[in-house]
């Protein structure tokens, strides 16, 4: 098939591949952090409260939820697609491949993941905690701040 005959041409494929999921991905891993801390200013503006300890760990928890399914779902489908394993005489583990087994490997753990990826972009259009927005609550929580300090210096109750 194209696989064996096309080595170099595979190989060219599978950088470029890499290099975009290297891309978005990193951008993917940044951008919610950011936002994450914006989240965090947003709602101690909004409720006097900082509270980033547990949103880091949602987040993180989160990323390995979805890692776990996404691996357990895979490969729970595996045997769906027509990909089976069996022992040969000497006893090590051969995979034994139907028809479009190929096809649907690729679709499992390529296409599909990056058509649902797509689905990640729906939040950022309603995410509004940005420019003026964004600026004026960290001008507000710099003024709270300064003022809970001045109180503190002078021997003040924090919560008055």
């Amino acid at each position: 098939g194209f696989y064996k005959t096309n080595v170099v041409a595979i190989s060219v494929l599978l950088m470029l591949q890499n290099f975009f999921f290297a891309f978005f991905q990193t951008v993917n891993n940044v951008i919610p952090t950011e936002m994450i801390g914006d989240t965090v200013d947003y709602m101690e503006w909004k409720t006097g409260k900082r509270n980033e300890g547990v949103s880091f760990s949602v987040l993180t928890f989160v990323g390995k939820l979805t890692g776990s399914l996404s691996t357990s779902i895979g490969t729970a489908l595996l045997p769906l697609i027509g990909l089976t394993f069996t022992k040969d005489t000497v006893g090590n583990s051969v995979a034994v491949k139907g028809e479009h087994t190929d096809l649907w490997i690729w679709a499992l753990f390529i296409l599909i993941p990056k058509l649902l990826g797509l689905i990640t972009l729906i939040p950022y259009a309603f995410y509004n905690l940005n420019g003026e927005k964004l600026k004026q609550i960290r001008e507000d929580l710099k003024n709270r701040r300064e003022e809970k300090a001045k109180v503190q210096a002078i021997g003040g109750n924090e919560n008055e």
